[in-house]
């Protein structure tokens, strides 16, 4: 199957995992990283014995790791529902062409990605997902200013 793209033009072998990792190089290769780390996370708790030290620590990661996986969900879905109601551009939204001359620059990712860091919080290291969802507001034309108005109104409730 070869491994998946998460985002960025980086590949799964991109990331580094602990050598103590109990999954196989083929999970990591057919699996995007963010589900190989909730999975790495999820094997974390379920090995270690509950009430210990390590059970606890890996509990808390977990519990960090789903908590930031739905902000960042809750946060691009909040400001993707804004912006379509502002701009009434729905199918622009929702496409994806990378062919598009705005991406060669990447000025308008940076530039958004930097807004939705400073109105929102930062992306976890493995869950670039959203990178997409940026792109596509570059291609639709969204704005500093729009996204700028979507992420203080979304993210600071």
């Amino acid at each position: 199957m070869g491994s998946r793209n998460p985002g960025f033009g980086l590949q799964t072998e991109d990331y580094n995992y602990s050598a103590s990792s109990s999954f196989s190089s083929s999970l990591a290769d057919d699996y995007p990283c963010s589900e190989v780390n909730l999975h790495y996370l999820r094997n974390e708790v379920k090995r270690s014995r509950p009430g210990t030290p390590e059970y606890v620590e890996a509990k808390k990661e977990l519990d960090e790791t789903l908590a930031q996986i739905k902000h960042e969900d809750d946060s691009f879905a909040g400001i993707g529902k804004l912006l379509l109601i502002q701009n009434k551009t729905s199918s622009r939204l929702l496409k994806n062409n990378v062919n598009n001359p705005k991406y060669a620059g990447n000025d308008c990712f940076t530039s958004l990605m930097d807004i939705y860091w400073k109105y929102c919080g930062s992306i976890l290291e493995d869950g670039l997902k959203h990178a997409t969802d940026i792109y596509n507001m570059c291609d639709a034309g969204v704005t500093e200013e729009e996204l700028m108005a979507a992420s203080t109104q979304v993210c600071s409730t």
